[in-house]
């Protein structure tokens, strides 16, 4: 089910699925936002160490900062998702669940991007990481931008799984990377 759904979908979705997890959901999401906000601040500190003049520092921390709380929001509105009085009524919920969306979906993955490129683009003028994963983060960091056009019409929502998921993996490199230095 997606923004995109039917008022007959989301409404055999509400009356056929047990939404019990969703606030478990919401949890973990609130719990990786506050990381994401704790790392941005850390890498932007550590570019700021080997890059004083540039303005890589700042492109993170404004990136992990906006991300992270558009990924605070949609888990805060995926609780009141849950509540009994929201479920009661489908165009309350539609308009929740469209808030999940556009906080949890685009315009997270687009600032994340930024925080993912910002990195990758100051590893590589210090060489601080190997080519491979600066060129992977660009790559990145490319269609995270891009699926804010997803705002704009709906097959380019594509590129929010590809943002996501393929950031979800380099940050997992990145930390492989950084833990056996």
């Amino acid at each position: 089910m997606t923004p995109y759904s039917s008022d007959d979908v989301v409404a055999r979705y509400l009356s056929q699925t047990s939404r019990g997890l969703v606030p478990i959901g919401a949890f973990l999401q609130a719990t990786s936002a506050l990381a994401l906000l704790v790392f941005a601040a850390l890498a932007a500190n550590q570019v700021r160490r080997r890059l004083p003049e540039s303005g890589y520092a700042d492109l993170i921390r404004a990136g992990g900062i906006a991300s992270s709380t558009l990924l605070l929001v949609s888990a805060s509105c995926q609780w009141v998702l849950n509540r009994p009085s929201t479920g009661a009524d489908l165009h309350t919920y539609r308009a929740v669940l469209d808030i999940v969306f556009i906080t949890g979906a685009a315009p997270t993955v687009a600032t994340g991007g930024l925080l993912i490129g910002g990195i990758a683009a100051a590893a590589m003028r210090t060489q601080w990481l190997p080519a491979w994963l600066n060129w992977l983060g660009l790559v990145v960091a490319a269609f995270s931008v891009v699926s804010m056009f997803s705002l704009l019409a709906e097959p380019v929502t594509i590129f929010i799984p590809l943002g996501r998921y393929l950031g979800m993996v380099w940050f997992l490199c990145l930390a492989v990377r950084l833990a056996f230095r």
